[in-house]
């Protein structure tokens, strides 16, 4: 008969060696876990690239071939809607980008601008265009509970995440986004339309200037400012004048004036 101690003592040898090589095998399991998908590997280079030091955003403005590379290939590498934007618009902005870029924003915006007019806009305003506080529209949430979204959130993204397609199209000044930015002008998110706006002004598109005033005098109060700087950014008398009656607070209507024959449109564009 076997005794405990020699029962142990033989039994430690076996369990030893499994344990080693339960532990062997760890480093390779853990290694599987963290193999990387090809879309991961080129999101991760995009980072590493857009986090180098090595130009820096004035050498893209300034055309600087290693640096207009750099961003083609952060473009190309990255899956992240607003770094793919930020980049398609400046290369574009700067006379550099491709059809690649330009059919990239614009697709962006032709969603988001299909987004948005499926959606009732959930802000009510008076007669007078003022926000009526606390009330938001019934039909909005409606539409929220309809698609199982939660209301807050999806407001939030009416403002500040869907137009921001259109602010990257609108500050990349390409001529041939022309019908759509005068298309976004009549978009149920009144901040698209704002973006349009602007994005117009930049072209320095003057047949537009009553499209524009059209949008500006539907338009709530919240909304109407931001179509009345960007018609400043036009030295047309129709475009000032209306600017003129879009603009309620005339120390601001004063600064921004001052500010669009100083800057033209770099005034809302940082490039």
């Amino acid at each position: 008969m076997i005794s405990s101690a020699e029962g142990f003592g033989r039994i430690t040898p076996l369990i030893r060696t499994l344990i080693l090589f339960i532990v062997a095998l760890r480093p390779c399991a853990s290694a599987r876990g963290q193999v990387k998908s090809p879309a991961q590997l080129n999101q991760q280079k995009a980072e590493e690239l857009l986090n180098s030091k090595k130009y820096s955003f004035q050498d893209l403005l300034n055309g600087k071939p290693g640096a207009v590379a750099n961003a083609k290939e952060i473009f190309a590498l990255s899956d992240d809607p607003n770094t793919k934007l930020r980049a398609g618009s400046v290369l574009l902005r700067i006379g550099r980008g491709d059809q690649v870029q330009f059919d990239y924003l614009t697709a962006e915006a032709r969603k988001s601008l299909d987004y948005a007019n499926s959606m009732p806009w959930p802000t009510l305003y008076d007669k007078d265009g003022n926000i009526v506080p606390e009330k938001p529209n019934p039909e909005f949430l409606k539409w929220c509970e309809a698609h199982k979204l939660n209301a807050w959130d999806t407001y939030e993204a009416a403002y500040y995440q869907v137009p921001v397609s259109w602010y990257f199209l609108a500050a990349a000044g390409d001529p041939r986004a022309y019908d759509l930015l005068t298309y976004g002008l009549h978009s149920k998110n009144v901040m698209i339309v704002g973006r349009a706006a602007e994005g117009l002004a930049r072209l320095q598109a003057s047949q537009a200037v009553d499209e524009i005033i059209a949008a500006g005098s539907r338009a709530p109060l919240e909304t109407r400012s931001s179509i009345g700087q960007a018609l400043l950014c036009f030295p047309d008398a129709k475009a000032q004048a209306a600017a003129d009656e879009l603009i309620k607070d005339k120390k601001v209507l004063a600064l921004w004036r001052a500010e669009a024959k100083s800057k033209g449109t770099k005034a809302f564009f940082p490039y």
